[in-house]
């Protein structure tokens, strides 16, 4: 081989090498790069390149997280981030998630997702602090608050707390620290402008005053500047009395104007008529200067005042006032001037009302047998009904008249004065004469052989005791006569019949005194309550029947919490709980369940469930049913018996002629009873839970105030004043009995069901207002 074609050999043998070593590194391919994952550890730049030419593409916020391919050795790695590719600096990222703090600036809720499902979970107040490792981009942040995990709105944050003005509305004093353990001399004057950091929910704020730092009362403080109208004029010959005293003082000017004085306690004036000759406001609270006789006292709080200008010619004070809807259409008001509407008037359009407060054009109802508190109304809205008043009754026992401002009045209901101008006040006074003007009874009462006037029952402490401790009777003869008292009341007068018992035929009753075969009887309208004492007159002992006492054969079953005013009460007797409603106020109410022991077992929230009385369980479906008349029409309440938090599953307005429900009882599977006062008497509708549809009405005689319904094997339990009385599905009565529990020291009753004992036989339980429940023996 010649040179020539030994140098071509050569060449051909490097290419096919490089030819096959090419083929190799096509069949194998190159190994991938390692990725990395970061998290943005302090706010970075995003730049084109990582040379010295790199110019500024944007920001990359905190916590977003970045992969790259990047060695970890490098100054700067290459990511994408928004869509955008470039460089960071590697110190700038951390391998794991940054917390960040940060405080609310504006109060803020705690969502449980950022989707549109989200719910509140919780509220925070300006200045709370929270943490979160969300990326600083976000919309929402996933924070921890007080062991909560959610999410808050980034707007609503800050990465500094906030100086919150307050101004000083009570005179503060300046604590050292939280505990109030220490604190320093002198108070912060009203008026005062502060600034303060601390959490809006704090019970005190760490503030600066003059220099000196130091702890004050949230509550001393508002957020607005103080500001008042002063002297502004009022209605001539405005007349008023206090509803109520307790603590409240009198100032020489209106509370909150600087150097303001206090110069007496408007408590010693209680019912003295008052002439209101001045309002002010200051910081939005009102004030009344006032007089009395002439003489000025001082600025009282507006609230106090009963204002009663326009309930008589005279200017008395409105001792009474019985109407009935006259407007339908109108509204029911949780306060004067159309504040907080609770309902229409319509649901009460058949129930007579009782007038108690005033306030200018607006009144305050309630219902006329119970008692029950409903609300304000416009005055206009209302029929005024003539007052109505029973023939006197001649009694002979003594009573304490129980202060010097005890209103009296004259033998045609006018008023005349107070017991104090008739030195009547805290003495011991007789009582002569009886009557009842509508459903209030009236004494008439003299001292020192001195006829005074006639004065309403809360006013006296009754001193008589019944000859028979235990003469409680139900009528067996509805017929007979009632009769008045001889001019001494010792003794009846045959000749002259003031009723019958036909109006008391399903009521228990009390006998007072006996004289021959006769019995002086009377009965109580709200159980333990003196002043609901109804004297009725003389009967014939062979017209009054027994009544079982049971009050030894109840046992304490448990104690139930004072988590509000205890109302219903139901059995579930497949789980063995006790469940109790409370009446909260405002139409709320909630439900507690009890285990046997009295340990609360789960607890509902806030629900709109009225007086919270109309309670019951079906064991047909296992379900808890609860009737409430806060709203215009009754509604039926399903409640879940199993959930954490005993919710409503279904809401039902249960429709037809049952303005409001004041009582149910679960009859069968598909069938409740249902419990009206709203046509003046007791009234009761099934209701069927299949249709909705209701029964025709059955009514009885008022029973006395109703306190839990029960049915049970065939029987209606009907409870009213701790009295029980039983009923067949014929609405017949087949039996009574009453008790007085605790014994000694009797409760009102609050609540009827039908348990079981240690043995799981079925037993009546009753609540009572006490917040104890006890069991049948």
């Amino acid at each position: 081989m010649n040179g020539q074609s030994r140098i071509q050999y050569t060449q051909f043998s490097i290419m096919l090498v490089v030819v096959m070593l090419l083929s190799l590194l096509s069949y194998y391919p190159a190994q991938a790069k390692k990725s990395y994952t970061y998290y943005v550890h302090k706010t970075s730049k995003l730049y084109t390149t990582s040379g010295k030419s790199k110019q500024f593409i944007r920001y990359v916020p905190i916590n977003a997280k970045l992969k790259t391919t990047s060695k970890r050795s490098s100054k700067m790695v290459k990511i994408t981030y928004g869509g955008l590719s470039g460089y960071v600096y590697r110190s700038n990222l951390w391998t794991k998630r940054t917390t960040k703090t940060r405080y609310i600036r504006k109060t803020s809720y705690l969502y449980s997702s950022r989707d549109a499902s989200k719910q509140r979970i919780w509220k925070i107040a300006i200045n709370k602090k929270i943490t979160t490792d969300s990326n600083l981009n976000y919309k929402m942040y996933h924070v921890n608050y007080k062991g909560k995990r959610g999410y808050v709105y980034k707007s609503n944050l800050s990465s500094y707390k906030k100086a919150v003005v307050k101004y000083v509305k009570k005179k503060s004093k300046q604590y050292k620290n939280y505990s109030r353990t220490k604190r320093y001399s002198g108070t912060i004057p009203l008026g005062t402008r502060l600034e303060t950091q601390s959490p809006q929910s704090n019970k005190l704020f760490w503030v600066s005053y003059k220099g000196r730092k130091s702890y004050v009362y949230a509550v001393n403080l508002t957020n607005a500047e103080l500001s008042y109208t002063y002297n502004n004029a009022v209605a001539e010959n405005t007349y008023g009395v206090i509803s109520t005293g307790g603590n409240h003082g009198i100032w020489d000017q209106p509370y909150g104007i600087k150097d303001a004085k206090s110069v007496g306690k408007i408590a010693e004036y209680e019912r003295v008529p008052l002439n209101v000759l001045r309002e002010s406001a200051v910081g939005g609270v009102a004030w009344y200067q006032v007089s009395v006789d002439g003489n000025t006292l001082g600025w009282i709080h507006k609230d106090i005042v009963q204002v009663t200008s326009n309930m008589a010619s005279d200017g008395s004070i409105p001792y009474l006032a019985v109407a009935n809807v006259k407007n339908t259409t109108g509204s029911l008001y949780s306060a004067p001037n159309a504040s907080g509407l609770v309902s229409s008037l319509s649901i009460y359009a058949n129930l007579k009302l009782k007038i108690d407060l005033v306030d200018g054009d607006w009144v305050h109802i309630k219902k006329y047998t119970a008692g029950t508190s409903l609300g304000w109304v416009k005055a206009s809205n209302l029929s005024i009904q003539a007052m109505k008043s029973e023939r006197p009754l001649h009694v002979n026992y003594d009573a304490t008249i129980s202060s010097s401002k005890a209103p009296i009045f004259d033998d045609n209901g006018h008023f005349v004065g107070y017991s104090g101008q008739f030195n009547a006040g805290g003495r011991t006074v007789q009582i002569n004469q009886e009557k009842q003007v509508e459903n209030e009874e009236r004494y008439r009462i003299s001292y020192n052989h001195h006829v005074i006037g006639w004065v309403i029952s809360s006013a006296i402490k009754n001193l008589r005791s019944a000859t028979d401790p235990n003469g409680y009777r139900i009528v067996n003869n509805a017929s007979a006569a009632i009769y008045d008292g001889q001019g001494n009341g010792e003794a009846p007068d045959t000749g002259v019949q003031i009723g019958s018992l036909n109006k008391y035929s399903t009521r228990m009753l009390e006998v007072i005194k006996n004289q021959g075969g006769w019995s002086f009887i009377k009965y109580n309208d709200w159980y333990g309550k003196s002043d609901k004492d109804i004297d009725i007159g003389w009967v014939e002992n062979s017209s009054l029947g027994d009544i079982v006492n049971k009050t030894s054969e109840f046992k304490s079953l448990l104690a139930a919490s004072n988590a509000g005013k205890q109302q219903g009460l139901a059995y579930d007797s497949k789980r063995d709980y006790y469940y109790v409603g409370y009446d909260l106020g405002n139409g709320l109410g909630k439900i507690v369940a009890y285990n046997r022991n009295g340990g609360i077992v789960k607890e509902s929230g806030l629900m709109k469930l009225g007086h919270a009385c109309a309670l019951s369980y079906n064991p047909a479906d296992d379900k808890l049913y609860e009737v409430s008349s806060a709203g215009d029409r009754p509604v039926l309440n399903i409640i879940d018996p199993d959930s954490n938090g005993l919710s409503i599953l279904k809401s039902t307005e249960i429709r037809g002629d049952i303005p409001y429900v004041a009582m149910m009882a679960v009859k069968d599977a598909n069938t409740l009873i249902l419990l009206t006062e709203s046509f003046g008497d007791d009234s009761f509708f099934t209701y069927n839970l299949k249709t909705g549809e209701l029964s025709k009405r059955h009514s009885m005689q008022k029973m006395g105030v109703v306190q839990g319904l029960q049915y049970e094997d065939g029987k209606l339990y009907f409870l009213a004043n701790n009295y029980l009385t039983v009923l067949d599905d014929s609405w017949t009565i087949t039996d009574r009995f009453r008790f007085s529990i605790p014994d000694g020291a009797p409760q009102e009753s609050e609540g009827l069901t039908m348990g079981t004992d240690e043995n799981g036989n079925k037993k009546l339980v009753i609540g009572f207002a006490d917040h104890n429940l006890y069991i049948e023996q």
